[in-house]
């Protein structure tokens, strides 16, 4: 809910820069920051919590319950090229078969991995090789690798997108609703409503934890 009294509408407009105007503007981003920090967290029923080999998810003690488990492995180290093989390698294994087809991690740990997947590229560079400037993207095995800035700065994600494995429903889009004004103030209610993230099958992910820089 967002009020807006009279005197700080005409006080924010006098400026050459439309105070309000940005206030209001800057508003659906820092919501949108606050959930997707949410829904990576390492508490509650986040990202790093489904991707879990002994923290409960879903009304189940994970640690007895091999199928609902992820691979985890702890570095507690820089990460290596061993160790990105090893947490690749052991998803693909026939016990698992899992196809992770995204890596995430936070923009520390790609920087890493951008040095470890090879000397820059001079030709038949392709969209994933590793070339000059860090702007250019990369990936590992043929698996993309993106940064996300609100993850934990020490864990890297391997993420099997099959259909099925995760959803996300939304309940209602982005609104903003005029409410009845309360004296000389405008107020509105800025809304959104929806499930997810979530992993619906734990046992194809896997994470590395413990990354230092």
């Amino acid at each position: 809910m967002i009020q807006i009294t009279g005197h700080a509408q005409d006080a924010m407009k006098a400026n050459w820069v439309n105070g309000l105007e940005e206030e209001m503007t800057q508003i659906r981003p820092q919501l949108q920051d606050l959930i997707t920090t949410t829904m990576l967290s390492a508490a509650n029923s986040g990202i790093q919590v489904q991707i879990d080999s002994l923290t409960a998810y879903a009304g189940l003690t994970r640690g007895a319950i091999s199928w609902f488990e992820s691979y985890e492995a702890a570095i507690n180290d820089i990460i290596s090229y061993s160790a990105l093989m090893t947490a690749y390698r052991t998803l693909r294994d026939n016990d698992i078969a899992a196809k992770p087809d995204l890596i995430l991690c936070p923009w520390n740990q790609k920087q890493r991995i951008y040095q470890i997947t090879g000397q820059p590229a001079i030709k038949y560079i392709g969209p994933n090789d590793a070339a000059a400037g860090f702007t250019t993207d990369c990936a590992f095995a043929g698996v993309p690798v993106e940064a996300i800035s609100d993850l934990t700065d020490t864990v890297i994600l391997y993420i099997d997108r099959t259909p099925g494995n995760w959803v996300h429903i939304k309940h209602r889009d982005w609104s903003v609703k005029p409410m009845a004004p309360s004296g000389d103030s405008d107020v509105y209610q800025i809304s959104y409503a929806g499930i997810g993230p979530l992993c619906r099958n734990p046992k194809k992910q896997g994470k590395n934890t413990g990354c230092t820089a």
